[in-house]
């Protein structure tokens, strides 16, 4: 088997276990989180597919801006309308200005940091609040470890990007089937 094959069956793999988590976070905090992390890969496939491949960096920053108002919850959302649309402007604003890949990277990357510390807060609330500690948060914090490294070696090259990509993404798969089993209010074992 070749490297290329094993890329392919790794990308569609991970497409197929991503889909299935949305399903079992269904009507949970973090649905729209899970259902965004689903679409996004296929979005990206169907964009390749009509040869649109200097948009990926764009659509990949429009959705790590989703992401983050998936976590914000409905209060937030209204308490900071003004700011998300501003960001939302700011990112059609510089979508339409041809930047090396790096710039948006680099926005990915600290987008993705912010998301690692809003969970990384949710987990020190639940851990101060129940004094157990949250397996499907700490699961949550190491794919958010794995989303950011993936980025940075993309931006940085400080690992062998193929044998960088599988570790990563096999980790991502794996990360998946557990979103896929467990929830957040039904974690499975606490600590």
């Amino acid at each position: 088997m070749t490297i290329p094959e094993i890329f392919k069956i790794l990308y569609f793999t991970s497409i197929i276990v991503w889909l299935i988590p949305p399903i079992r976070q269904f009507r949970g905090n973090l649905f729209w989180y899970f259902l965004i992390l689903a679409v996004s890969d296929p979005i990206s496939l169907v964009l390749k597919s009509f040869s649109l491949d200097n948009i990926s960096p764009i659509i990949f920053m429009g959705i790590s801006f989703l992401l983050i108002v998936s976590l914000l919850g409905k209060e937030n959302l209204r308490k900071y309308r003004i700011l998300l649309v501003s960001i939302l402007l700011l990112i059609l604003f510089v979508s339409s200005f041809q930047f090396d890949y790096k710039f948006y990277f680099t926005f990915i990357i600290l987008i993705n940091f912010f998301i690692f510390f809003i969970f990384l807060k949710e987990f020190i609330v639940r851990y101060v609040s129940a004094s157990h500690i949250s397996v499907f948060y700490i699961f949550l914090l190491l794919y958010m470890l794995t989303v950011i490294l993936k980025f940075f070696n993309m931006l940085m090259s400080f690992a062998d990007a193929t044998a960088f990509f599988f570790l990563t993404s096999i980790a991502q798969i794996i990360f998946g089937l557990y979103f896929s089993i467990f929830r957040e209010d039904k974690p499975g074992p606490a600590v």
